[in-house]
């Protein structure tokens, strides 16, 4: 769909190209979380070092995300929202 408009104008719509990749990485962002999330959670005793995980979703917000951005509430978080470099971040403990 994307291309269509090229070959009809000659012109690519930035605004739809962008669009598309934010799409795309939400998806993709979306995702990940999900199968960060279903990892078992480690027996006591065998972690022996705290990990926590990022997910990339550039220009994201935490409204978009629907995900707290301080850490007093706990868990996943939206951190840098609305940035390049937004981000989701999940705690190690």
């Amino acid at each position: 769909m994307l291309f269509a408009g090229r070959r009809k104008t000659g012109s690519l719509d930035l605004e739809a190209a962008e669009m598309m990749v934010r799409s795309a990485m939400h998806r993709a962002a979306a995702t990940g979380l999900t199968e960060l999330l279903r990892f078992p959670v480690p027996v006591a005793g065998l972690q022996t070092v705290p990990i926590h995980s990022t997910v990339a979703v550039p220009g994201a917000t935490a409204q978009s995300m629907g995900l707290p951005d301080s850490p007093t509430r706990g868990g996943a978080r939206a951190m840098n929202a609305g940035t390049s470099t937004a981000h989701i971040m999940t705690p190690g403990s």
